[in-house]
C-alpha cells in the first residue's frame, strides 16, 4: 500500500476526519438557526435522527449532518445520507480508490471522451511537454503553439481541484516561467459559453453538474442536475470560491431560486448582473445529460460520477472536468435529496456499516 493510501486509510486519520467534519455540521447548523431565527430540530426530532442514524449507519454519532440537512430544509427526510458516512463509507464501496483517481489526470479526457472534452493545446507530465498528438515538444515550440492561440488560454494543475490553481492569461502573454513549474499542467484554448448563460454572470464558465449513477440494473441514470455560477468579480464558479448553485426541472427550466453562501439561503435573481434566475433555460439540457450517460458506459469501473459540463457558442455540451472520487454531494442532499433508498444503501455498502 503506497504512503497516501496508508495516509487516507489509517484509522485514526479518518476519525479525525470525521471530527472536523461534524464540527463544520455543527457550524453550520449554527449559522442557519441564526440566519433564520428558528430552530426545527427539537429534541423529539433529534432523538429520532440519532435513532435513525444508528439503524442505518451503524452509530448514533452521525446525527450532525443530518440536523444539518434538516435546518436548511425544514423537515427531516429518512434516506438522507450524512456527509461523513458518505465520504468515508459509501463512496469508497460504490467507487474504488484505484479507479477514481483517473478523474484527476484532465489531460487523458481527450482519450476517453473524445470530441465531448475540451481539447488541450500542450499538457505537461514527468517535466515532459506534449501535445494533443503526444508529441515531444520543446520549450520553444511549446510556447510557440501556446502563442499562436486565438485569445485568453486556461491554465491549470492537471490534479486541481475545486476551481483552485487556475489561470486565465492571453495567450500572447504567457511566459516560459509557466512550463517550468515542477507539478503537472494543462493549457487549453478559453472557451465561450452560450450567450443565454453568459447574461447570468459573464465572468466565470457556468457550468453545470451532472451526477449519474451506475444503476443495480446495470443502467446509468442522472441522479441530480445543477448549475454552479459565479458570484463577486470571480472567474471560477465552484461553491467553495463563492459560487451559487441553480437547479432545474426536466424540461431545462430553472428554478426560482438559487441558493447562495454557507447558510444556502434562496436568492431570486443574481446579486451582480441582476439577472432573475427562473427567465433562464437550458435548450440542450437532454443532450448534455445524454452525453454524460454514454461518457459513464465509457469508464463503468465507478457508479456514481459527477460531470462539470458546458453550453458552447454553438448550444453544444462540452466536458470540463469529471470527478470520480468525491462527486459533490454537498449542498444537493440537504437541498433535494435524498438520492437513494434506505435499501439502497444497505444493498451498495453490502450491509456493512
Amino acid at each position: 500500500m503506497n504512503a497516501y493510501l496508508e495516509k487516507v486509510c489509517n484509522p485514526l486519520t479518518v476519525r479525525a476526519k470525521k471530527t472536523q467534519m461534524r464540527k463544520e455540521a455543527k457550524r453550520i447548523t449554527r449559522l442557519v438557526r441564526e440566519k433564520r431565527k428558528r430552530k426545527v430540530v427539537d429534541r423529539t426530532l433529534l432523538k429520532r435522527i440519532r435513532e435513525y442514524a444508528r439503524e442505518h449507519f451503524g452509530s448514533s454519532a452521525y446525527w450532525p449532518w443530518l440536523v444539518c440537512f434538516t435546518e436548511i430544509r425544514g423537515a427531516f427526510h429518512e434516506g438522507w445520507v450524512p456527509c461523513d458516512f458518505y465520504r468515508f463509507h459509501l463512496i469508497k464501496k460504490i467507487n474504488p480508490v484505484h479507479a477514481s483517481f483517473l478523474s484527476f489526470t484532465k489531460s487523458f479526457d481527450s482519450r476517453l471522451y473524445g470530441d465531448f472534452s475540451i481539447p488541450y493545446i500542450v499538457f505537461k507530465t514527468n517535466n515532459t511537454l506534449f501535445d494533443m498528438d503526444l508529441n515531444i515538444l520543446d520549450e520553444s515550440t511549446a510556447l510557440e503553439k501556446i502563442r499562436a492561440t486565438d485569445g485568453e488560454v486556461v491554465i491549470k494543475k492537471d490534479s486541481g481541484r475545486w476551481g483552485r490553481d487556475i489561470i486565465f492569461v492571453e495567450s500572447t502573454r504567457v511566459e516560459p516561467e509557466i512550463l517550468s513549474q515542477k507539478y503537472d499542467i494543462i493549457i487549453q484554448k478559453a472557451f465561450r459559453q452560450h450567450s443565454d448563460i453568459a447574461a447570468v454572470y459573464p465572468r466565470s464558465i457556468n457550468t453545470i453538474r451532472i451526477t449519474t449513477f451506475l444503476d443495480f440494473d446495470s443502467t446509468v441514470k442522472v441522479k441530480n442536475v445543477v448549475m454552479r455560477i459565479g458570484a463577486g468579480g470571480s472567474r471560477t464558479d465552484n461553491f467553495k470560491t463563492g459560487g451559487q448553485v441553480l437547479f432545474f426541472d426536466e424540461e431545462g427550466r430553472a428554478g426560482k431560486h438559487a441558493h447562495s453562501g454557507i447558510t444556502l439561503e434562496p436568492e431570486k435573481v443574481h446579486p451582480d448582473t441582476g439577472y432573475a434566475y427562473h427567465d433562464l433555460r437550458i435548450t440542450t439540457l437532454d443532450q448534455a445529460k445524454e452525453r454524460c450517460i454514454r461518457s459513464h458506459y465509457k469508464y463503468p469501473y465507478l457508479r456514481l460520477i459527477g460531470w462539470d459540463v458546458f453550453i458552447d457558442g454553438d448550444n453544444n455540451p462540452r466536458l470540463i472536468e469529471w470527478n470520480g472520487k468525491y462527486p459533490g454531494y454537498w449542498p444537493m442532499e440537504a437541498l433535494v435529496g435524498p438520492w437513494w433508498s434506505t435499501d439502497e444503501i444497505k444493498r451498495m455498502t453490502g450491509g456493512e456499516v
